[in-house]
């Protein structure tokens, strides 16, 4: 039973690019991807007569309608005629909409667990990425930083170790990513604010006070959830950055 539990990392964006161009209804990006260690779901696989999925907070189960890890499992089973007959048990650690990237992560880990028990299969992540969700890639690889690209499916890994703390603060409401990238794409004025080289540069050499414009998302984000504009005025000290399409936000001190 030992190898049939995971763990599912959440992850920060400390990094975010949108670009305007938009293939197959999707923005194409760039960021970067770090797992946080101390923060993750636990993943329990069963086998069962038939593949169902379960959430569990606290042990009280989740009404979940709109499930991800529904939506892997009937892809893999039309495109590669696959048996996966599982039930999964997911204790939820990582908060439903705050940008952390917990579907998607348990997503990843569910793929790999396919992978493992039908190993002719050839991921394409382009179509992953574009069916089943951007960052699911990243998690589908075991690195810890990467930088993510295109639609999603391309990532790199980055290896460097801040010198400064980072910390996370949940603001604590439900943040839609679809609502966040539909106001960015009915923006006609768009252009990124993001000079990724730059700011990727002042990461790496731990020049935080250098650190500006981190995270394309973060105007529409704060024009959808207005009560978030009070953390960033009033809580002074330290590089804020928003992860993600939120609601988490980075503290880099």
């Amino acid at each position: 039973m030992k190898n049939n539990t995971q763990i599912s990392k959440a992850k920060i964006n400390l990094l975010t690019k949108i670009y305007p161009t938009v293939i197959s209804g999707k923005h194409k990006i760039k960021s970067v991807f770090f797992k946080i260690d101390y923060l993750y779901d636990e993943m329990f696989f069963i086998k069962d007569k038939k593949f169902s999925v379960k959430y569990l907070f606290k042990s009280k189960e989740l009404n979940i309608k709109d499930c991800l890890l529904t939506k892997v499992y009937k892809y893999f089973v039309d495109k590669y005629k696959i048996k996966f007959n599982y039930k999964i048990i997911v204790n939820k650690n990582i908060p439903i909409g705050s940008g952390l990237g917990g579907g998607s992560s348990n997503a990843g880990t569910l793929i790999k667990k396919i992978i493992e028990e039908n190993k002719k299969i050839k991921l394409d992540y382009k179509e992953i990425a574009i069916k089943l969700g951007s960052d699911i890639p990243f998690f589908i690889y075991d690195y810890d930083q990467a930088i993510v690209s295109n639609l999603g499916d391309k990532v790199k890994q980055v290896k460097f170790k801040p010198k400064f703390k980072i910390s996370l603060i949940n603001l604590n409401f439900l943040s839609s990513t679809k609502k966040v990238f539909d106001k960015l794409s009915n923006d006609k004025n768009y252009q990124s604010v993001v000079n990724f080289e730059k700011e990727l540069k002042n990461i790496k050499e731990n020049k935080i006070n250098l650190i500006k414009e981190t995270n394309d998302l973060e105007k529409y984000f704060l024009k959808l959830n207005p009560q978030a504009k009070n953390f960033f005025q009033q809580n002074k000290g330290g590089k804020k950055i928003l992860s993600g399409t939120g609601s988490s936000i980075i503290l880099l001190e």
